[in-house]
Protein backbone atom coordinates (compact mmCIF):
# COMPACT_ATOMS: atom_id res chain seq x y z
CA UNK A 1 0.00 0.00 0.00
CA UNK A 2 3.02 2.39 0.64
CA UNK A 3 4.14 1.76 -2.54
CA UNK A 4 0.97 1.95 -4.78
CA UNK A 5 1.02 5.71 -2.18
CA UNK A 6 4.22 6.32 -3.42
CA UNK A 7 4.12 5.58 -6.84
CA UNK A 8 0.61 7.67 -7.12
CA UNK A 9 1.14 11.03 -5.63
CA UNK A 10 4.44 11.69 -6.43
CA UNK A 11 2.98 12.76 -9.37
CA UNK A 12 0.98 15.48 -8.25
CA UNK A 13 0.39 16.82 -12.09
CA UNK A 14 -1.41 13.85 -12.80
CA UNK A 15 -3.53 14.54 -9.60
CA UNK A 16 -4.35 18.14 -10.47
CA UNK A 17 -6.15 17.42 -13.75
CA UNK A 18 -8.97 15.60 -11.46
CA UNK A 19 -8.83 18.64 -8.38
CA UNK A 20 -9.10 21.18 -10.99
CA UNK A 21 -12.78 22.25 -12.01
CA UNK A 22 -13.83 24.31 -15.21
CA UNK A 23 -14.40 28.27 -13.96
CA UNK A 24 -13.29 27.52 -10.20
CA UNK A 25 -12.24 30.36 -8.28
CA UNK A 26 -8.27 30.84 -8.23
CA UNK A 27 -8.19 30.38 -4.49
CA UNK A 28 -9.83 27.25 -4.37
CA UNK A 29 -7.87 25.59 -6.84
CA UNK A 30 -4.62 27.44 -4.60
CA UNK A 31 -6.73 25.61 -1.65
CA UNK A 32 -7.16 22.57 -3.74
CA UNK A 33 -3.49 22.37 -4.08
CA UNK A 34 -2.39 23.51 -1.11
CA UNK A 35 -4.20 20.85 0.59
CA UNK A 36 -2.55 18.04 -1.86
CA UNK A 37 0.82 19.44 -1.04
CA UNK A 38 0.14 18.93 2.92
CA UNK A 39 -1.13 15.24 1.92
CA UNK A 40 2.08 14.63 -0.58
CA UNK A 41 4.43 15.51 2.75
CA UNK A 42 2.82 13.43 5.50
CA UNK A 43 2.82 10.55 3.08
CA UNK A 44 6.28 10.75 2.16
CA UNK A 45 7.16 11.11 5.96
CA UNK A 46 4.96 8.01 7.14
CA UNK A 47 7.09 6.17 3.64
CA UNK A 48 10.45 7.42 5.20
CA UNK A 49 9.40 5.98 8.90
CA UNK A 50 8.44 2.46 7.63
CA UNK A 51 11.85 2.77 5.70
CA UNK A 52 13.44 3.09 8.90
CA UNK A 53 11.10 0.52 10.78
CA UNK A 54 12.68 -1.97 7.95
CA UNK A 55 16.23 -0.90 8.24
CA UNK A 56 16.21 -1.69 12.16
CA UNK A 57 14.34 -4.63 11.98
CA UNK A 58 17.43 -5.67 8.79
CA UNK A 59 19.93 -4.57 11.39
CA UNK A 60 18.95 -6.45 14.51
CA UNK A 61 18.23 -10.42 11.81
CA UNK A 62 22.14 -9.30 11.07
CA UNK A 63 23.14 -9.34 14.26
CA UNK A 64 21.24 -11.95 15.15
CA UNK A 65 22.95 -13.79 12.07
CA UNK A 66 26.47 -12.60 13.54
CA UNK A 67 25.76 -15.06 16.36
CA UNK A 68 26.23 -18.07 14.50
CA UNK A 69 29.63 -17.30 13.38
CA UNK A 70 32.08 -18.82 15.44
CA UNK A 71 35.93 -18.56 14.82
CA UNK A 72 36.45 -22.19 13.45
CA UNK A 73 33.24 -21.56 11.11
CA UNK A 74 34.67 -22.86 8.37
CA UNK A 75 35.98 -26.19 9.84
CA UNK A 76 32.70 -26.26 11.43
CA UNK A 77 30.62 -25.93 8.03
CA UNK A 78 32.88 -28.69 6.58
CA UNK A 79 32.46 -31.00 9.27
CA UNK A 80 28.88 -30.74 9.18
CA UNK A 81 28.88 -31.43 5.64
CA UNK A 82 31.05 -34.03 5.58
CA UNK A 83 28.22 -36.18 7.15
CA UNK A 84 25.72 -35.73 4.08
CA UNK A 85 23.18 -35.58 6.74
CA UNK A 86 21.44 -32.35 5.25
CA UNK A 87 18.26 -32.60 2.75
CA UNK A 88 18.14 -36.66 3.38
CA UNK A 89 14.62 -38.04 4.58
CA UNK A 90 13.11 -38.65 8.13
CA UNK A 91 14.35 -41.34 9.81
CA UNK A 92 13.21 -42.97 12.74
CA UNK A 93 16.09 -42.79 15.06
CA UNK A 94 15.95 -39.24 14.98
CA UNK A 95 12.26 -38.82 15.80
CA UNK A 96 12.87 -41.78 18.50
CA UNK A 97 15.31 -38.64 20.39
CA UNK A 98 12.63 -35.65 19.64
CA UNK A 99 9.87 -37.51 20.89
CA UNK A 100 11.46 -38.53 23.60
CA UNK A 101 12.64 -35.26 24.56
CA UNK A 102 9.10 -33.89 24.18
CA UNK A 103 8.04 -36.27 26.51
CA UNK A 104 10.60 -36.17 29.33
CA UNK A 105 10.74 -32.36 29.16
CA UNK A 106 7.03 -31.69 28.66
CA UNK A 107 7.57 -29.65 26.33
CA UNK A 108 5.28 -29.26 22.81
CA UNK A 109 7.94 -28.63 20.54
CA UNK A 110 11.04 -30.24 19.69
CA UNK A 111 13.95 -30.65 17.51
CA UNK A 112 17.08 -32.14 15.99
CA UNK A 113 18.57 -29.79 14.01
CA UNK A 114 21.81 -29.17 11.87
CA UNK A 115 23.28 -25.50 11.46
CA UNK A 116 24.27 -24.82 8.01
CA UNK A 117 24.99 -21.50 5.90
CA UNK A 118 22.38 -18.96 6.27
CA UNK A 119 19.59 -21.88 7.51
CA UNK A 120 18.99 -24.20 10.05
CA UNK A 121 17.67 -27.13 8.89
CA UNK A 122 15.62 -30.10 11.00
CA UNK A 123 16.40 -33.87 10.86
CA UNK A 124 13.06 -34.08 12.82
CA UNK A 125 10.79 -32.08 14.62
CA UNK A 126 7.47 -31.94 16.25
CA UNK A 127 5.37 -29.04 16.93
CA UNK A 128 6.74 -26.67 14.31
CA UNK A 129 5.65 -28.04 11.01
CA UNK A 130 8.86 -27.30 8.73
CA UNK A 131 11.93 -28.96 7.78
CA UNK A 132 14.37 -25.73 7.46
CA UNK A 133 14.06 -21.74 8.64
CA UNK A 134 16.41 -19.05 8.18
CA UNK A 135 19.63 -18.50 10.30
CA UNK A 136 19.06 -15.28 11.03
CA UNK A 137 16.29 -15.47 13.91
CA UNK A 138 17.88 -19.37 15.07
CA UNK A 139 18.04 -19.38 18.98
CA UNK A 140 20.19 -22.51 18.36
CA UNK A 141 22.91 -20.25 16.51
CA UNK A 142 23.01 -19.58 19.85
CA UNK A 143 22.92 -22.79 21.18
CA UNK A 144 26.13 -24.02 19.06
CA UNK A 145 28.62 -21.60 20.84
CA UNK A 146 28.14 -22.94 24.14
CA UNK A 147 29.70 -25.99 25.79
CA UNK A 148 27.01 -27.15 28.12
CA UNK A 149 23.11 -26.74 27.83
CA UNK A 150 21.86 -23.61 26.87
CA UNK A 151 18.91 -22.34 28.73
CA UNK A 152 16.46 -19.33 27.95
CA UNK A 153 13.53 -19.33 30.64
CA UNK A 154 12.10 -16.76 29.35
CA UNK A 155 12.80 -14.95 25.40
CA UNK A 156 11.30 -11.64 25.93
CA UNK A 157 13.91 -10.82 28.92
CA UNK A 158 16.47 -11.80 27.16
CA UNK A 159 17.93 -9.06 25.11
CA UNK A 160 19.57 -11.43 22.37
CA UNK A 161 15.69 -12.61 21.88
CA UNK A 162 13.00 -10.34 23.09
CA UNK A 163 13.15 -8.65 19.31
CA UNK A 164 13.17 -11.85 17.43
CA UNK A 165 10.74 -12.51 15.04
CA UNK A 166 10.04 -16.19 16.25
CA UNK A 167 9.58 -14.67 19.68
CA UNK A 168 7.34 -11.34 18.65
CA UNK A 169 5.74 -13.30 16.19
CA UNK A 170 4.81 -17.26 15.48
CA UNK A 171 5.10 -19.53 16.79
CA UNK A 172 5.81 -17.13 19.60
CA UNK A 173 8.82 -18.68 21.17
CA UNK A 174 8.65 -18.28 24.88
CA UNK A 175 11.44 -20.85 26.54
CA UNK A 176 14.40 -22.86 25.03
CA UNK A 177 16.89 -25.39 25.94
CA UNK A 178 19.19 -27.22 23.65
CA UNK A 179 22.22 -28.86 23.76
CA UNK A 180 24.97 -28.73 21.32
CA UNK A 181 25.90 -32.06 18.66
CA UNK A 182 29.16 -32.16 18.84
CA UNK A 183 32.43 -33.92 16.49
CA UNK A 184 34.71 -36.07 17.96
CA UNK A 185 36.89 -33.10 17.24
CA UNK A 186 34.54 -30.92 19.37
CA UNK A 187 32.94 -28.79 16.79
CA UNK A 188 29.50 -27.67 17.33
CA UNK A 189 27.25 -29.23 14.24
CA UNK A 190 23.77 -28.83 15.65
CA UNK A 191 21.46 -28.87 18.54
CA UNK A 192 18.53 -31.25 20.17
CA UNK A 193 16.44 -28.72 21.57
CA UNK A 194 12.94 -28.25 23.32
CA UNK A 195 10.48 -25.07 23.25
CA UNK A 196 7.59 -23.91 24.57
CA UNK A 197 5.35 -21.57 24.00
CA UNK A 198 5.13 -20.07 27.50
CA UNK A 199 7.88 -19.07 29.99
CA UNK A 200 9.34 -21.84 32.29
CA UNK A 201 11.79 -23.44 33.82
CA UNK A 202 13.54 -27.23 32.46
CA UNK A 203 12.02 -29.98 34.03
Amino acid sequence: NYMYVKRTYQQPTHIEKHLVVADEHPEVTRAKMFILEQFINITNERLQDSMEIVARYEAKLAAMAAAAAAANEAARLAALRSYGILDTPIEGAFDDITRIAAQVCAAPIAVVNFIDQGRQWFKSEIGLGVRQTPLAPSICAHAILQLDLFVVRDTTLDARFRDNPLVTGDPRLRFYAGAPLLTADGLPIGTVCVLDNEPRELS
